[in-house]
């Protein structure tokens, strides 16, 4: 039975003979209408606030719901990055590498080319050595011929 403030205070009771005092009952009924009224607000206000708190719940839910799923998406990215930067650094090692090794073979060429050079210098100094050797004792044997003539 849905009872209201205004129920309680039109509600009338049969008379008898020797029954209550009809004034106090009244003002009873109007005492109790007026706190049943109280309450019936009172009620409300907190029904109210409920579902307020139920919807500021609902959408603190919804927000966390949101944030779990930032952060994993956060999370994802910054993994997905720092594999990726792995990878990257791999491949730039990796091709710092080869060109540690080319400028390494190049290097190794080089050095092989001047010692080349440097054995064709040899070579070519030991000739003239030689030449010139031989054309200093020619020229010598020549002195040593040109002095017997003048002596005979």
């Amino acid at each position: 039975m849905n009872l209201t403030a205004l129920d309680i205070k039109k509600h009338e009771f049969s008379k008898s003979f020797r029954g209550f005092d009809a004034q106090e009952v009244q003002a009873y009924l109007e005492m109790l209408a007026e706190e049943f009224l109280n309450l019936q607000k009172e009620n409300d206000n907190f029904t109210r606030r409920i579902l307020q708190l139920e919807t500021q719940l609902s959408d603190y839910k919804s927000l966390e719901e949101k944030w779990k799923f930032t952060m994993m998406n956060a999370q994802n990215s910054a993994d997905k990055a720092l594999e990726s930067s792995r990878k990257e650094a791999d491949i730039l090692k990796r091709e710092a590498e080869l060109k540690a090794e080319e400028i390494i073979a190049e290097a190794r060429r080089k050095t092989a080319g001047y010692r080349e050079e440097l054995d064709m210098l040899q070579a070519e100094k030991n000739s003239f050595i030689k030449r010139l050797k031989h054309l200093l004792k020619s020229q010598w044997e020549l002195i040593d011929v040109l002095e017997k003539e003048d002596e005979e």
